[in-house]
């Protein structure tokens, strides 16, 4: 967890994780999100990634993440990112 807190405090925020479970990561911190969704991943935390676009994904026992999407465009996307990212996925054959 100091790995967490570190960052955490990097980019200002003072609060303990239980008392602030979240970071809004703003347009120009793209390294900052994969890195901790990596932390997420290696640890095997449970964690949720919200975009305003209404995709999420969910993360659970390190290597498993789930996606949502609120319609099939957002869906195929987020499976184009998973392609690109060579990152497993178990969608149905021909998604």
């Amino acid at each position: 967890m100091a790995v967490i807190q570190a960052i955490r405090r990097a980019h200002g925020e003072t609060r303990l994780l239980i008392d602030a479970p979240n970071h809004l990561f703003g347009p120009d911190e793209e390294d900052l999100l994969v890195g901790m969704s990596s932390l997420a991943m290696f640890y095997a935390w449970r964690a949720y990634l919200y975009f305003d676009h209404g995709t999420s994904f969910y993360f659970w026992e390190g290597e498993k993440l789930d996606l949502f999407a609120y319609n099939e465009t957002q869906y195929v996307r987020a499976l184009e990112v998973f392609a690109d990212c060579d990152l497993p996925s178990n969608a149905p054959e021909g998604e």
